[in-house]
């Protein structure tokens, strides 16, 4: 059974949702196998304090795409929109992704890509600048996977295990 991602997909301006949408199309392309994503679609100028719940999930979704083409930092409505909205919510893992001109251009440090990444940071998630190698999360969901996972022993560790400790002659 395919898990279930919620995407949030911000745009600045309709150059930059349709880079949203070629990075969503690839992503989907890509783990269409493995995921079955629930997209929604803002600009910028929707997301303001109080809105986070009224307007979309009541929790942060999965994956957040922020695609700002000017590279600037987003209007103070929507950072505090951001702050209230991923940051002050419980920890959840997922993701934030920069679509900005400094994501394309390797080198190249953009005010968008310097709050983003500080906002992943402080909402606890992960900061991406392009397509995920993979999307699974590997952190198990409860209590009983974390013990399995506990008892189980890999080829890696049955080595190290096995291994007898160098002999050190004494001083």
């Amino acid at each position: 059974m395919k898990a279930t991602w919620s995407l949030l997909a911000v745009y600045e301006n309709d150059q930059s949702r349709e880079h949203a949408v070629r990075f969503c199309d690839e992503l989907v392309s890509k783990f269409w196998n493995e995921v079955e994503f629930r997209i929604d679609w803002r600009a910028l100028g929707e997301l303001r304090p109080g809105s986070g719940n009224r307007d979309g999930p009541v929790t942060p979704p999965d994956l957040v795409v922020f695609a700002i083409g000017s590279g600037g930092e987003p209007p103070l409505e929507t950072r505090v929109w951001a702050e209230e909205f991923l940051v002050r919510q419980p920890a959840c893992e997922g993701a934030i992704v920069g679509l900005t001109p400094g994501s394309l251009n390797a080198g190249e440090v953009c005010l968008a890509d310097l709050w983003l990444r500080k906002l992943a940071h402080r909402a606890g998630m992960d900061y991406l600048t392009g397509m995920p190698e993979s999307i699974l999360r590997s952190f198990p969901d409860s209590a009983e996977c974390c013990q399995e996972r506990a008892t189980q022993v890999s080829d890696v560790l049955a080595a190290i295990l096995s291994q007898q400790p160098p002999h050190r002659p004494r001083i």
